[in-house]
């Protein structure tokens, strides 16, 4: 009987289990909001800045070249018809949010009107480090637009240009070694 109790005193406790759980999903329906609430929240300028933006990437896609004065001046355009558009908007009878997306998207515009004008002062100041750039630009706005160009006609384009990339190189020797 002793022997017996030790034995029983020495045999672990049973585990404990976990307690019972069971898992539950909200209805489907109840992860769609209510359209009425999203309206109230959206602002009334949405479709605004979305073609703002849809149609300043199609022009950034097609005038792409670096240093083009071309891509400068009808990104400048397009910024300024913006820039005139907007206060023709009732800026009062907009929504506190359209409020914000009108001030957001004007100093938008106008921030990028102020990195054109620093890309163009960059250009103007790095013009003579690089006095056959105008002329690189040119070409690739000629291909850019499909126009036809001989070998004959591409290898008379090249020679100028070669010539002013040795004489800068050969400026920049002298400037240097001094």
């Amino acid at each position: 009987v002793v022997g017996a109790s030790l034995v029983a005193q020495q045999t672990p406790p049973p585990l404990q289990r976990p307690p019972e759980a069971h898992r539950t999903f909200s209805d489907p329906s109840a992860y769609v909001p209510d359209p009425a609430l999203l309206t109230a929240a959206t602002s009334e300028l949405r479709d605004t800045v979305d073609r703002f933006a849809i149609n300043g990437q199609a022009i950034q896609r097609f005038y792409n070249i670096p240093g083009s004065d071309e891509r400068r001046e009808r990104l400048r355009r397009y910024y300024t018809a913006w820039l005139a558009a907007l206060p023709k908007m009732d800026f009062a009878r907009l929504s506190r949010e359209g409020q914000v997306d009108y001030v957001l998207l004007r100093t938008h515009i106008e921030y990028q009107v102020a990195l054109l004008n620093r890309e163009e002062r960059v250009r103007k100041a790095t013009a003579p480090l690089v006095p056959f750039a105008n002329d690189i630009v040119a070409l690739q706005e000629q291909r850019q637009k499909l126009e036809f160009i001989s070998a004959d006609a591409a290898v008379a384009a090249l020679a100028p240009i070669a010539e002013k990339v040795r004489q800068a190189t050969v400026a920049n020797r002298v400037t240097t070694a001094t």
